[in-house]
């Protein structure tokens, strides 16, 4: 005899190249289910809901609760976008989940917290850097080795990855490829080492389209 599974609505906002593996893990939790997703591109948005059986589309965020009450909103949107589209589904009482980098800055990031403190709802950002298995496994050694007081590292990321035919829009921000492998760097260096004291960065500003 087959058992039920009581599931959790949420929806997606943003339909662009990292929300299909955002879908991708969501499928892998039998508890959550998407109901709907959310692009200003209602195209691409169809072809996005098609792809995953989802069955609604939406243009707007006013427009998917009209519709729907879903306990969480995974938020896949641009950077830019972030403040406008979290303030605005907190309003509904939703709790979100937020792709990172969550803001374009500090202040524009106390504001989504404070935004969601006030809705009374939770506000989480994604990072997966730190749970991938070798870091984990680093983690694990740093902590139960006898290294002694780590007083120096240098964390360094040299992959081949597209990032840039994958997310074209990088090339447009502000903060360049900066505001996205940065944050993954920050949050290892966090993980691995815990909250830094104080904070300081040299930047050089380069690109060859």
């Amino acid at each position: 005899m087959s058992q039920s599974v009581d599931c959790t609505e949420f929806a997606v906002i943003g339909t662009g190249f990292w929300a299909q593996h955002q879908l991708n893990a969501w499928g892998e939790i039998p508890q959550a289910r998407c109901v709907a997703v959310v692009d200003i591109d209602i195209d691409k948005a169809n072809v996005f809901a098609n792809r995953f059986g989802i069955a609604n589309v939406y243009d707007s965020v006013k427009a998917l609760f009209a519709n729907h009450a879903p306990r969480f909103v995974d938020v896949i949107s641009s950077p830019s976008s972030h403040e406008s589209v979290v303030t605005e589904v907190a309003s509904y009482g939703a709790d979100v989940i937020c792709q990172k980098p969550l803001a374009m800055d500090t202040d524009s990031a106390r504001r989504m917290v404070d935004a969601c403190a006030s809705a009374g709802v939770s506000l989480s950002v994604h990072e997966n850097w730190r749970f991938q298995r070798p870091i984990r496994a680093l983690a694990e050694s740093i902590a139960t080795a006898p290294l002694g007081r780590i007083f120096r590292a240098a964390v360094h990321y040299d992959n081949s990855f597209p990032v840039f035919d994958n997310q074209p829009t990088l090339k447009d921000e502000k903060q360049f490829i900066l505001s996205d492998m940065g944050t993954h760097i920050f949050d290892v260096i966090r993980f691995l080492f815990g909250e830094p004291i104080r904070l300081s960065c040299e930047v050089e500003r380069s690109r060859n389209d």
